[in-house]
C-alpha cells in the first residue's frame, strides 16, 4: 500500500442492494458491481489516522458506523484488497451461530 494512505479488505456484493430512506419502500437499486463489503482488519498509517480522529467531535464520533468512514470523510486513498467470505463479523447472535457451525464443518 506505499502508494496509499491505507488498506481495507473487501468482498463482493453478491445480493441484491436496495436503498431505502423510507424504510418502508425501495427507492432506488444500487448496481453491486460497484459495491463491497468491507471486512477488518483495515490499515492505516497510525500517526495520520489518530491526527484525523482528534478532529472529529464526540457526537461524529459517535455516528461513524467502521473505521473507513474516517479514512473517506478525509479523502485518504484507501487501496482495496481481496477479503473473504470466511473472514466473517461476529456481531449478532446469527453471527455466532453462522460461527459455531463454521468451526463444526472445520473438525470434520
Amino acid at each position: 500500500c506505499h502508494d496509499y494512505d491505507g488498506g481495507m479488505l473487501v468482498v463482493p456484493v453478491k445480493d441484491a442492494i436496495y436503498f431505502s430512506q423510507s424504510h418502508t419502500r425501495i427507492e432506488r437499486a444500487l448496481k453491486r458491481d460497484n459495491i463491497y463489503a468491507g471486512q477488518a482488519p483495515e490499515s492505516y498509517f497510525v500517526e495520520q489516522y489518530f491526527s484525523l480522529l482528534e478532529k472529529l467531535s464526540d457526537e461524529e464520533l459517535g455516528e461513524i458506523r467502521g473505521c473507513n468512514e474516517i479514512a473517506e470523510k478525509y479523502n485518504l486513498k484507501i487501496k482495496l484488497l481481496q477479503g473473504s467470505d470466511e473472514n466473517f463479523k461476529i456481531t449478532t447472535m446469527d453471527d455466532l451461530k453462522r460461527f459455531e457451525i463454521y468451526l463444526r464443518k472445520q473438525k470434520e
